[in-house]
């Protein structure tokens, strides 16, 4: 029976958010009953909310000492010795500082304290994550892209989940970019966890994302500067599809300066065809040099 509340009161505080997390916390770490056995079961799960939620109480009752300390450097406290108005990187390196021991702590304060702590807070605690470049938070940090309704921290977390560089991001990154309700800070931050993927499955994505004639031209031209960094040869047939289908000037002068630089002989032909067609005189302009640099980088290179 002792057990079987103990294990309620892990599920309460499982469920619960902010000031009511902290009181639900407060009474599981207190509780007189099998506390270890349930969270070393609880640890098994299948889920990782459940395991982690495990991770943190271990944490809090291995050494609260650590968590409280981390809270005092998130909040910039005189006794931490950070500077009052200390900036959120600050705070957050600080953070990261105390090792990748504090992590399930650091997911506490911005998991469980969702909509109570301050934007610089939350700032830094990504920041934090971005500098442990632990793999535990890269379940939460999918979750809170996936799942948020906070614009802000959606791109924040996708920021943050990009410089992991995992390939569980890529079809997190690929349906942020689907959408288009997605704020603009979540697309920028998507494109740039694609680029840091730089595997062929995430320059397929920002292929399709560059094909797309449903999306913003802004957001087109990005993909394909994106692309020069993870560049495919199935991507050049792409970019050059663009050039001669109906693209916005954005999007065309994006694809030619991408080419320009990366793009092989079999370019050519296209850019050619371009150079010599009633194109707007700014985009034969960049086709010509396209050209140029073409020849000049193959002519160099004995190619």
């Amino acid at each position: 029976m002792v057990t079987h509340d103990t294990k309620a009161l892990f599920v309460a505080a499982l469920r619960a958010r902010g000031p009511a997390y902290r009181e639900a916390r407060a009474r599981f770490l207190v509780a007189p009953g099998d506390t270890r056995g349930v969270l070393a079961r609880c640890r098994q799960s299948r889920s990782w909310r459940v395991r982690l939620q495990a991770d943190i109480f271990d944490t809090w009752l291995e050494d609260p000492g650590l968590c409280e300390q981390a809270r005092r450097l998130l909040q910039a406290d005189p006794s931490t010795g950070l500077p009052r108005r200390a900036s959120a990187r600050v705070r957050g390196e600080a953070l990261a500082g105390l090792g990748s021991k504090a992590l399930p702590r650091i997911l506490e304060l911005l998991t469980r304290s969702r909509g109570f702590a301050s934007r610089p807070e939350q700032t830094a605690l990504f920041h934090a994550l971005v500098v442990l470049k632990d793999e535990r938070a890269v379940r939460p940090l999918v979750a809170l892209v996936l799942q948020n309704q906070d614009g802000t921290e959606r791109a924040a977390a996708a920021h943050t989940l990009a410089w992991h560089r995992t390939p569980l991001a890529l079809p997190v990154f690929a349906a942020a970019l689907a959408d288009p309700a997605s704020p603009p800070g979540l697309r920028s931050s998507s494109i740039r966890g694609l680029l840091l993927l730089g595997t062929p499955e995430a320059a397929e994505a920002l292929l399709r994302l560059a094909r797309d004639a449903e999306q913003q031209p802004d957001t087109r031209a990005t993909a394909i500067i994106a692309l020069e960094t993870v560049m495919e040869a199935r991507a050049e047939p792409g970019l050059l599809g663009i050039l001669q289908g109906e693209a916005p000037d954005a999007v065309a002068s994006a694809a030619l300066e991408v080419l320009g630089r990366v793009g092989s002989l079999a370019a050519l032909d296209t850019l050619r065809a371009l150079d010599t067609s009633d194109a707007k005189p700014r985009l034969r302009t960049a086709a010509a040099e396209a050209i140029r640099s073409i020849e000049q980088r193959h002519s160099a290179s004995g190619a």
